[in-house]
């Protein structure tokens, strides 16, 4: 098989796979909305994205088609796990190459782990609007994360999260996005 083509194959089936298996959850969510809604912040946030860090957003996942999603706080809970796992998806991506990790500044891993971040914090806000309390762990470990980094996340994010968050007083009722949103 031709390197493009199984290239194609792998992150197109890297984008299959679901996350947050560990939660119940309303609807599905997999690595290709999630990549997605990583790119759409960095798009919308960064001033002047580079190729290389949209190409790292979109295709940052895709080795879990090989891995699978093993839960954040599993890697964090368990360095060892997080160690074997980085080796396992390292091998996967020089395989295939299709991260440019050389090309990256310092600047694009911090806006690259923000968005990523913040992804999953706004599929949480998503849930708990929907009406799923399962999601709050996951926002709560999030939002402790970015609060430890909170330095290292780039301030359009910053800014954002802090404008949603403002808002967030009562997960229950129409927030103004909503009513925004809805106009349309």
């Amino acid at each position: 098989m031709r390197p493009k083509t199984k290239l194609v194959l792998y992150t197109i089936r890297g984008g299959e796979v679901s996350r947050m298996h560990t939660v119940p959850h309303i609807g599905e969510y997999s690595v290709a909305s999630h990549s997605y809604g990583v790119v759409s912040l960095i798009l919308a946030l960064h001033p002047q994205p580079s190729v290389a860090l949209i190409q790292t957003a979109l295709w940052h996942d895709a080795p879990e088609h090989y891995t699978g999603d093993v839960p954040a706080h599993a890697k964090w809970d368990f360095p060892e796990i997080a160690e074997a796992m980085d080796h396992a998806e390292s091998a996967i991506e020089e395989e295939f190459n299709c991260i440019p990790l050389n090309e990256l500044r310092p600047a694009d891993i911090e806006w690259l782990k923000a968005c990523d971040g913040f992804e999953l914090w706004l599929w949480c806000r998503s849930q708990l609007r929907l009406g799923n309390t399962r999601a709050r762990i996951v926002m709560e470990r999030i939002e402790a994360r970015f609060h430890q980094k909170w330095a290292t996340i780039p301030v359009p994010v910053q800014e954002v999260y802090t404008d949603l968050r403002r808002e967030d007083g009562d997960y229950g009722k129409e927030t103004d996005d909503d009513r925004y949103l809805n106009k349309a």
